[in-house]
């Protein structure tokens, strides 16, 4: 549920077609990005209601400190790679 008592339809461990090849990480590349240069572990996507344009896809993220976070797939600004970097 968000904090606006919409729904939230969750595909857990399903990650959309946009993320090229087999994935696991995703890292925001853009300077105004939240966490941006951090990778985060794809958890799966997510549609959030609540748009004038309708549901919103977002990737599900997860820091490794266990933060959370919805990043909308359209936009672009990431940068994904399988596995963490060493």
């Amino acid at each position: 549920m968000t904090d606006t008592g919409h729904p939230l339809r969750v595909d857990d461990g399903k990650v959309s077609e946009t993320v090229p090849g087999d994935a696991t990480h995703i890292r925001a590349v853009q300077p105004e990005g939240f966490r941006a240069g951090e990778w985060a572990r794809l958890r799966g996507t997510a549609a959030l209601p609540g748009f004038p344009e309708g549901d919103r896809p977002c990737y599900l993220i997860e820091f490794p400190d266990g933060v959370t976070d919805f990043w909308p797939v359209e936009g672009g600004g990431y940068e994904f790679r399988k596995g963490l970097p060493a």
